[in-house]
């Protein structure tokens, strides 16, 4: 799931109206306040959602505390049962 995408679902699932302005801003309106909002720094006001960003961070621990995520152990998965991760590597169980 790309960022953007992230951003769109979680504020729609936490129950925010969420229309394009264009293919990187969005007006959304939430709790009786509406913004706008940019995936990427534009020269606006607009509040910036893009991973490195308080905003962004603020909205994944606001989905983190509703319950809706789901973690997946991807290296688990990739690498299969007989490895485990140690210090910053995996090793081969023996």
């Amino acid at each position: 799931m790309s960022p953007k995408d992230f951003v769109l679902a979680a504020l729609r699932y936490l129950g925010a109206k969420v229309g394009a302005v264009s293919d990187t801003v969005f007006e959304v309106t939430r709790d009786g306040r509406t913004e706008r909002i940019a995936m990427e720094p534009d020269g606006t006001p607009n509040k910036v959602y893009s991973p490195q960003t308080a905003s962004f961070a603020r909205l994944v621990d606001e989905v983190i505390g509703s319950g809706l995520h789901a973690v997946d152990d991807v290296v688990g998965a990739a690498v299969g049962p007989d490895y485990v991760v140690g210090d910053d590597a995996l090793e081969q169980q023996t």
